[in-house]
């Protein structure tokens, strides 16, 4: 014979229908079972064929029941089982920076352990969509219905799906925003700057989700080499002309900034008198203004890596990709130029500054929490390059001196400072080598240790932005 949970079910659903209606049927106590007797004796066909087919009605409506509670007790533990197992895959991609086989194999050891055993002719499918950041599963079973059975219903279909995400802005309801700061020198030409757009996509792609209708995830993008392209924020942000005339001749001011000077340049106050970024050569002020190499006839900067500008906060992920692909090689490493704009197009003290759409979010909020216990804003700064900061005022010094010292230092000084104000700081150094310099600037300007990356190869450079992506977004089951 076989046990009551092997055809009812051990669940609390199918229990309580299996007793209830039996209950019922013996509720009626002596009386009852005397009239159902009396009933059964009669000698009218009439009778005993109505009580027959009530009998029958009544069974095959309890063991309906029976068999449907099976089917809802199997159906809830199997939704339990997959979405336990997409979660636990989610954990581990986002832990090992995106193992996707590792991933994979938590899910089906997860399920396998948590599944039913009521179940036959099973089949579980799990995969990875949105570009590695979520996985999702897709399950296949059935029921046996012995009672069901009699009128052709051998068994029922038990199909569930789940969706385990992680979500950054929108779609983790915390608004983020993050900076890159991006080394595009001379010494990143070539298979090295291919490598770069790749992470720096993959990045984009996992943190900017489509729905932006609440919380926002928005990115800039801080291109740097001995200088940094402002764009039409020249003026703002260095209080010169947008024009002026030299020899008869109509000319454009130039577009690349270096750095600030004063106590203002490891701060991230507003430009303004006092305050203002150094032009093309370095200088401020009228000494800028009345210098002719501080012009140029179209506007452009002399390095090829500056033709592109700085990219201030936005969602719109077709703009940020687009800036990425166009990005050149050429010149040195301004890098305590680089890590202060990536604090600036983050800095709400900055925010009159930029389009109302890319206005960073007042720091009061990094201590807002959402329904979650979680912070509803966050701000990161990822600070990439592949050597030592060595140039500054546009001036480029050997790696070995001390300017290149002092310029590293003056790098985590601003480092320092926008950690701070509440913001988290990523570094990731690109083929460094050995170089001691280069490294103790990024591990010291980074959060911490694990906020670090030193990576070699183009995959290596890869596998940390898509790491860093995972680590800045948070696990959600979207279905």
């Amino acid at each position: 014979m076989f046990g009551v949970d092997r055809f009812w079910g051990s669940g609390p659903v199918s229990r309580t229908l299996f007793s209830s209606a039996f209950k019922k049927f013996y509720s009626a106590g002596a009386q009852g079972k005397t009239l159902f007797a009396d009933f059964a004796r009669s000698e009218s066909g009439n009778v005993a064929i109505i009580f027959g087919l009530t009998i029958a009605i009544i069974f095959g409506a309890v063991g309906g029941a029976i068999d449907y509670g099976r089917w809802l007790t199997a159906r809830t533990q199997t939704q339990n089982a997959v979405d336990a197992a997409v979660l636990a895959a989610g954990r581990v991609l986002q832990s090992s920076g995106g193992d996707t086989s590792a991933a994979l194999e938590a899910a089906r050891t997860y399920y396998r352990r948590l599944k039913p055993d009521t179940t036959i002719d099973e089949r579980v499918d799990f995969t990875l969509t949105d570009n590695g950041a979520a996985i999702e599963a897709i399950t296949h079973s059935f029921v046996e219905t012995p009672f069901l059975s009699a009128v052709g219903i051998k068994s029922m279909p038990v199909n569930t799906t789940a969706k385990a995400v992680l979500a950054a802005g929108g779609n983790s309801e915390t608004n983020l925003e993050v900076s890159m700061m991006l080394d595009i020198t001379g010494s990143m030409s070539g298979n090295k700057l291919k490598d770069l757009k790749l992470a720096a996509k993959d990045l984009i792609n996992i943190v900017v989700w489509e729905n932006q209708n609440e919380y926002t995830s928005r990115v800039a993008i801080v291109p740097f080499a001995p200088r940094v392209n402002v764009g039409s924020y020249i003026t703002q942000l260095t209080g010169l002309p947008s024009s002026k005339r030299f020899s008869n001749k109509d000319l454009k001011p130039i577009q690349c900034v270096t750095e600030r000077t004063g106590a203002a340049a490891f701060t991230d106050d507003a430009p303004a008198s006092g305050k203002y970024l150094g032009a093309y050569n370095g200088k401020t002020g009228n000494s800028a203004t009345n210098d002719q190499s501080n012009y140029s006839s179209n506007g452009n900067c002399s390095d090829p890596s500056s033709s592109e500008a700085i990219l201030p906060l936005t969602n719109n992920k077709t703009l940020l990709l687009s800036k990425i692909d166009s990005l050149t090689a050429g010149g040195s490493t301004a890098g305590q130029l680089g890590t202060a704009f990536a604090w600036y197009l983050i800095s709400p003290k900055w925010a009159h500054i930029w389009p109302a759409q890319s206005r960073p979010a007042p720091y009061s909020e990094l201590d807002e929490l959402n329904e979650h216990g979680e912070p509803r804003l966050r701000k990161i700064a990822i600070l990439m390059t592949d050597g030592v900061y060595n140039t500054q005022g546009g001036t480029q010094y050997s790696d070995n001196s001390t300017n290149a010292k002092t310029i590293s230092n003056n790098s985590v000084q601003i480092c320092n400072n926008m950690k701070a104000a509440g913001i988290t700081v990523y570094t990731v150094g690109f083929d460094l080598g050995g170089n001691q310099l280069a490294i103790k600037t990024l591990k010291d300007c980074a959060t911490s240790d694990e906020h670090f990356y030193n990576t070699q190869t183009g995959d290596q450079l890869r596998q940390a932005f898509r790491d860093i992506a995972l680590k800045i977004s948070r696990l959600r089951l979207a279905m």
